[in-house]
């Protein structure tokens, strides 16, 4: 049997090597150790050469039952044909399979898979792979439970070769409502709910019923509108007592988003009087409209918030004459004056506020500057925070008793201002006053007035001050004297008190305004004072008389 084996597998070889023939010599390996070479077909003839098991070879001829290898000749002519008996070279590697066709050699069913096997038609190698399990040939679908309404049903069908049974779910039925019954009725203040039931199981659904309109009555009137302000009107649910308001404006009122003649009449008007640009007189109330319908409204002393009330339209159309002075400015009183408009009578107020004054709660860089004073002066109100709080008001009131003053409460007038600011300048001492600066002092300011206006018995002036000294310096004040000579260490009236700096060198300037009235003394002369940082000395600006400018 081994024998017929061999012979197949030379045969199988020889084959091997006739296909291979055109393509060169074929490697084969060795199956054992110690295979021998013959240097002839014959195992009695001259071994040239020793191989071990695995080595490879690679076949040059072959006849029955032998193969022929290139060796080196032992004669050391080169090389030779040395052979080797087939059965030595039982192992091919590697063989590429060269596979016959597929051959079931089982047949599978809806249970079980087959199998199937082909064969290397070189080698002789089987190879095999299984085969696909048939589906199954089911019959029709039977229903095995019906579906209902509160339970799912199921189908089934069997495989009529296996008997292999299949399910599949059948969908609940919906419910069978009846018509829906209110359970409880809407009203205009809860919700109803209402259900149905299903007649085949009795489940029961409920929906909630929304809640009912309120039935108002009429809007009545609860606030009335004026001439100046929105009115409000109500109406009340005459089932549940529920009450709306809603806000209503008086007849002629342009709002903000309004458009048309009558915006563009009070937009003429606002142009006329210096209030609005003549190019935003387009008839639509904007944002510009509004904004000079509120200064105008702050400017006549009446509810600023941009809405063109009937009275504020109709202060736009009055005709007014001159201003009349009837409460002249002072150091201690604000300056008051009045026009009457010539067709209806309506008198208009114009106030302007005395200044430098100061009440209770105030906070600044002057209140710092009149802490500053008090504390230089010997009446303690402790740390200069700018705020005008209790300690303040004692300090402020013990100066004015000892200096035959009758304190105003909770307040400063620009007269009480003056009469600590020359306090303060008295008490200072020859070796603080330095007076007047050039550009070879630490300090020296330099200072401008202009006359910008004058109007109602005031007088409007513009001022700035810079430093062109080498040491930065803290702004105290402007101070008014009066005549070409005047003495700014005594008597003097205060426009203007800071606590501001000054840089050094005309790094930055301080500017501002302020107002007098027009019958004073003439000509006026105008100073600026300023400490010195780090020593405390006082200095003065140049002079400048009736806002020349010089």
């Amino acid at each position: 049997m081994k024998r017929a084996l061999s012979s197949l597998l030379i045969l199988a070889l020889v084959l091997s090597l006739a296909a291979s023939a055109a393509a060169g010599p074929l490697t084969l390996y060795t199956a054992k150790d110690g295979v021998k070479v013959y240097a002839d077909k014959n195992t009695s003839a001259m071994v040239v050469k020793t191989l071990s098991k695995g080595e490879a070879v690679q076949i040059e001829d072959s006849v029955t039952g032998w193969y022929a290898i290139r060796v080196e000749d032992p004669s050391g002519d080169g090389q030779m044909l040395g052979w080797i008996p087939a059965a030595d070279l039982t192992t091919v590697a590697p063989c590429v399979h060269s596979w016959g066709a597929w051959t079931v050699t089982k047949q599978p069913t809806c249970t079980a898979k087959g199998q199937k096997t082909r064969v290397c038609q070189l080698c002789g190698e089987k190879e095999t792979a299984a085969v696909d399990k048939l589906p199954h040939t089911y019959g029709n679908w039977f229903v095995r439970r019906e579906a209902t309404c509160t339970a799912e049903g199921e189908y089934y069908r069997v495989c009529q070769v296996c008997g292999h049974e299949e399910t599949s779910v059948i969908e609940k039925k919906p419910h069978t409502y009846g018509d829906w019954v209110v359970l409880r009725d809407a009203t205009c203040t809860a919700t109803g709910l209402k259900a149905r039931w299903c007649s085949v199981c009795g489940y029961e659904k409920d929906k909630v019923i929304d809640k009912l309109p309120h039935d108002y009555g009429p809007w009545t009137v609860t606030t009335e509108a004026t001439d100046h302000s929105a009115g409000v009107e109500t109406r009340v649910c005459q089932v549940c007592g529920h009450a709306k308001t809603r806000s209503f404006d008086p007849p002629g009122t342009l709002r903000r988003g309004d458009k048309g003649d009558a915006v563009k009449e009070i937009q003429t008007l606002l142009v006329e009087q210096g209030y609005l640009e003549k190019k935003k007189a387009d008839g639509s109330f904007g944002g510009g409209t509004e904004k000079a319908i509120k200064q105008f409204q702050k400017d006549q002393g009446i509810t600023v918030d941009g809405v063109a009330w009937p009275e504020t339209i109709r202060r736009l159309h009055h005709d007014f004459g001159e201003w009349e002075v009837v409460i002249p400015l002072s150091r201690y009183t604000d300056g008051e004056s009045i026009r009457v408009c010539r067709e209806c009578g309506y008198t208009e107020r114009r106030i302007v506020k005395a200044s430098p004054a100061f009440a209770r709660k105030d906070e600044g860089n002057g209140i710092k500057t009149i802490q500053n004073m008090l504390n230089a002066l010997g009446f303690d109100c402790g740390e200069a925070d700018g705020s005008f709080g209790g300690k303040l008001e004692r300090a402020w009131e013990s100066f004015a008793l000892e200096n035959n003053a009758t304190p105003e409460l909770d307040c400063l007038r620009p007269g009480d201002v003056d009469l600590l600011t020359n306090a303060w300048i008295a008490g200072l001492g020859e070796d603080a006053w330095r007076g007047q600066g050039d550009r070879t002092t630490p300090v020296n300011l330099i200072l401008t007035v202009t006359l910008t206006g004058e109007e109602n018995g005031i007088q409007y002036f513009d001022w700035t001050v810079s430093n062109l000294g080498r040491e930065k310096c803290r702004f105290v004040g402007l101070l008014l004297g009066f005549g070409p000579e005047a003495d700014f260490t005594a008597d003097n009236q205060v426009v203007v008190i800071d606590r501001a700096r000054l840089k050094a060198d005309g790094q930055n300037r301080l500017s501002g305004s302020f107002c007098v009235p027009y019958d004073w003394t003439v000509p006026l002369s105008f100073c600026a004072i300023a400490t010195e940082d780090g020593t405390g000395a006082v200095w003065t600006s140049n002079s400048v008389f009736s806002g020349t400018g010089s």
